[in-house]
């Protein structure tokens, strides 16, 4: 819902408050959305030019029902950036485009000095020969003294992998300082990576309820590799009030 909510310049937050009952996790071919549309939607313009920032080339991992494709995005700036997106395309071993799509990020903040892979996918293809490229389309600097995330803590207690190491088992805890305002909105998200730091999984959880200055909470989650063994998990929060 991120990127039909970045192709209509409206916030995710509005186009999942137009549309309360449909599960953004679970969303088939056909499912009719509400795009709201008026003045109280706080439209945020998107940069003509993306933010000069790295990115690495796509990894592409071949799944039952497609192909699942990872573009590495470096926070190399001076302040945290929002709204990254990026085209990634496919071609076959005779150089024909046999896809493109726009991989977004599993969180819309991306502090300084930390990466984060931009993800899509694409269905019904049924083979890994294939080369990936991508461009970059949207990257904005967050505005200072904004309001729209919360300073949220994550702790990171173990992290067990499995014996073949192609799933990683992440328990931890989380919270916000006492001195924070409340908070409504929760993602964590684990980022497995394989033994030459390329992407090999990713996971995402979300908790939309209260959540009060000074508490703290526990979480576990499973994350997958798609092709190589995993080698480390990193974990990354973003709370929203």
């Amino acid at each position: 819902m991120l990127a039909i909510a970045l192709r209509n310049g409206i916030d995710l937050e509005n186009l999942l408050a137009a549309n309360p009952e449909i599960n953004p996790r679970l969303l088939s071919v056909g499912t009719v959305l509400v795009i709201p549309l008026g003045e109280i939607i706080p439209v945020v313009p998107m940069t003509a030019t993306p933010l000069p920032i790295t990115t690495t080339t796509p990894d592409c991992y071949a799944a039952p029902d497609g192909v699942w494709c990872f573009l590495v995005v470096t926070n190399d700036r001076s302040r945290p950036l929002e709204n990254l997106s990026a085209r990634i395309v496919l071609y076959n071993q005779s150089g024909e485009m046999i896809a493109d799509g726009i991989g977004i990020a599993a969180l819309n903040l991306v502090p300084v000095d930390e990466a984060i892979p931009l993800v899509v996918f694409f269905p019904g293809i049924q083979t890994d020969e294939i080369t990936a490229f991508g461009e970059l389309i949207t990257a904005q600097t967050v505005p200072k003294n904004d309001d729209r995330y919360l300073n949220a803590w994550i702790e990171i207690k173990q992290v067990d992998l499995s014996d073949d190491s192609m799933q990683a088992e992440v328990i931890g805890s989380y919270g916000l300082p006492k001195k924070s305002s409340p908070g409504n909105l929760v993602w964590i998200v684990a980022i497995a990576y394989d033994a030459e730091g390329r992407v090999a999984g990713i996971r995402k959880i979300e908790e939309i309820k209260p959540f009060e200055p000074g508490e703290s909470r526990d979480f576990s989650l499973i994350v997958y590799s798609l092709g190589p063994q995993i080698k480390e998990v990193k974990v990354f929060i973003e709370a929203r009030p």
